[in-house]
């Protein structure tokens, strides 16, 4: 894909890397200089240069919810400029009320314990298009300021701003960009 300096300044915006892995500042083989932040668990956090996205419970999204709220907590007391909280996709059953309050417990407890100007976000681990959209509209309820989707899955429509990680090249970023994505997380080529 041949891209120009204007569009690559304009792509850097929006593009950062997705490695929960990373105990030191990451970077991408894709974009030089991927600004849109770096994705990392809540132990990564100190030490970098780029903006820093916390991912906290990942990545079943099973851990309880006072442990999320500790390392969201951590995290933004290290640096963090935003919480992404994985949660567990699995009790995002069609009709199942239960299931998406045990959902909206698990955001707000994490949304109680970040401060201004720390954003809260959330993460589908799944590309199921039906717990997606049930994930965006607790989400949209719970006033999170992002919805973390992996590449591949169907953007829901929500007011909150959407994310796609897991991006392994420019045309997938590009594509999710056009798709109605307002960053785009690339996934670093195994170490």
């Amino acid at each position: 894909m041949d891209v120009s300096a204007e569009d690559l300044a304009w792509l850097s915006q929006r593009i950062g890397v997705f490695d929960p892995g990373a105990k030191a500042p990451s970077s991408s083989s894709i974009i030089d200089d991927p600004q849109a932040g770096l994705v990392v668990e809540p132990t990564g956090v100190a030490g970098s240069a780029a903006p820093v996205i916390a991912l906290v419970g990942w990545p079943t999204g099973r851990h309880h919810s006072l442990i999320k709220a500790a390392e969201a907590r951590l995290a933004v007391q290290e640096g963090a400029g935003e919480i992404w909280l994985a949660v567990d996709t699995d009790l995002l059953v069609a009709g199942d009320n239960s299931s998406a309050s045990a959902v909206l417990a698990d955001i707000i407890a994490v949304s109680q314990v970040v401060d201004e100007p720390a954003r809260v976000g959330v993460v589908a681990g799944s590309v199921d298009k039906q717990k997606i959209e049930a994930l965006a509209r607790i989400a949209q309820r719970a006033e999170v300021a992002v919805l973390a989707v992996p590449a591949g899955a169907d953007l829901p429509s929500t007011a909150c701003e959407l994310a796609v990680y897991g991006v392994e090249t420019l045309e997938g970023a590009v594509d999710a960009l056009y798709a109605g994505a307002h960053r785009v997380f690339i996934t670093p080529a195994s170490r």
